[in-house]
Order: C-alpha cells, then sequence, then structure tokens
C-alpha cells in the first residue's frame, strides 16, 4: 500500500487500520502507542471491540494504549490472551472532555502499558509517579488529541528506538512527538481531515 505522507522516517497511511496492519512487516515496530476510539458512541467498538480486536493483530513486543478508566477492564479482559498489563492515569486539570456521570466527572484518563512475553522492557534512567498530570494542552484540530509532553515521556521510556506505530493516529501528535525524538514512525488514520 502506497503511504499518504512520507519523511525523516515518518509513514502516514490514510485508511483503515483493519487494512493497513496486515501490510506492516512484525518484525518493523517495537512500540504501539495509540488512542483508540472509545467514548463516543460508536457502537461498534463498544460492543464488538473491533479497536481492540485491531490491537491483538499489531507487531511490536509494547504498547500504551489510552482509555477510559471506566473501560480498563473490558480494554484489558479483550487483550488479556496475548498481553499482560498495568496502568498509568492522565490527570486533566479540568473536567472537561466527559459528561459526568453518576455524580462524578472525568477528568483523568487511563493509559494502558501492555507488554507481551517476550517484550523487552527499556531500562529506567529515573522513577516518577504513575499519574500524568497536564494543564491545558493545544488540542491540534483533533476533539481528542493528548498533550505532546505526556506522549513524548511516554516514548522516552517506552521506546528501543526502533519504529513506533499508531494505528489510529488522529491528529498525529504521536508522530510528531517521535519525530521530534528522532525515531521512525507509523501512523494509520481512517479520516483523512485529521
Amino acid at each position: 500500500m502506497k503511504p499518504y505522507f512520507e519523511r525523516d522516517g515518518i509513514v502516514i497511511y490514510h485508511g483503515d487500520c483493519r487494512d493497513i496492519l496486515p501490510t506492516i512487516p512484525p518484525e518493523s515496530v517495537d512500540l504501539v502507542l495509540t488512542d483508540p476510539p472509545y467514548g463516543i458512541g460508536m457502537k461498534a467498538f463498544l460492543d464488538d471491540f473491533w479497536a481492540v480486536r485491531a490491537l491483538n493483530d499489531v507487531p511490536g513486543g509494547l504498547a500504551a494504549v489510552f482509555t477510559s478508566p471506566r473501560r480498563v477492564i473490558d480494554l484489558t479482559e479483550a487483550l488479556r490472551h496475548s498481553w499482560s498489563f498495568e496502568r498509568l492515569l492522565w490527570m486533566h486539570k479540568t473536567a472537561d472532555i466527559a459528561a459526568p456521570w453518576r455524580g462524578w466527572c472525568m477528568n483523568s484518563e487511563a493509559i494502558v502499558l501492555f507488554s507481551r512475553p517476550d517484550a523487552v522492557w527499556p531500562k529506567p534512567t529515573d522513577y516518577r509517579s504513575d499519574v500524568y498530570t497536564v494543564g491545558p494542552w493545544e488540542r491540534a484540530g483533533h476533539p481528542n488529541s493528548k498533550p505532546i509532553a505526556v506522549i513524548r515521556d511516554l516514548l522516552r521510556r517506552l521506546s528501543s528506538g526502533h519504529t513506533v506505530l499508531d494505528p489510529f493516529a488522529g491528529s498525529g501528535t504521536t508522530l510528531r512527538a517521535a519525530a521530534d525524538l528522532g525515531l521512525p514512525a507509523i501512523g494509520i488514520e481512517i479520516e483523512e481531515r485529521y
């Protein structure tokens, strides 16, 4: 498949990740860092877990996946047969990304770290809290873009220097952060406007 964009080690494919993922050689990716669609009324994602099943097919030994704290159990159950997991938390300063739920406004998102049995974790150079706290950030033209500071830190801590894959690239924050760090990256996005 021909890339939509390619420059300086960054490759973007425009299309459905379910069609593109099988064309990516498994040995070419060591880390998946992504924010699949959730919590936006996508019946297919919540009921059929198509996005989660797509993650089961991705190459690489490590993955960091953003999700709602309410969906962590569903996500980990869907991937449990081939991955083990831990979780981090990203705290927003304000609860502006989700509607109230049973008396609580959500001002956090979970970041679930998955690893395959043979994954090689980079050695940490420092230790810190498992909670990221980031205030207002530039949304980069996408309603659910993530703060580049959080993405950069995850890349620094999880990547071994090989290709990073984001099968739900959105506005490309993962790709931008990878480029800033000199890491090769592959992004897949179904919506051309992003």
